[in-house]
């Protein structure tokens, strides 16, 4: 996945699963939210919704989308939240324009 500017756009996670007992998580609270490199929110944080087998899903809208520029490298940390336990997960992106990728290491 990529974030873009400009441009609504989605995000969803990989299938959540319980780490001792690979049972698919299906009622935990998810987030995702947009940082600078220097650990600056950009925008609101995004509610996550479940989908199907694990998997959830939301769309981050066109306000933060046109906070983000273009070239400029963010990180987008998934928060998984069920029963007092948490999995975050931190991916790295550059931002640009619907149709474009770039994802840097």
């Amino acid at each position: 996945m990529s974030v873009y500017i400009d441009s609504d756009f989605p995000w969803t996670t990989l299938p959540v699963v319980d780490g001792i007992t690979g049972a698919v998580v299906t009622d935990a609270t998810v987030t995702a939210q947009i940082y600078e490199l220097d650990g600056t929110a950009v925008g609101a944080p995004l509610s996550l919704e479940h989908t199907a087998g694990g998997i959830y899903q939301g769309q981050f809208p066109l306000a933060t989308a046109s906070l983000l520029e273009r070239g400029t490298k963010y990180e987008v940390e998934t928060k998984v939240i069920k029963a007092g336990k948490q999995q975050v997960r931190r991916t790295k992106h550059v931002a640009d324009y619907y149709g474009q990728r770039e994802v840097y290491d």
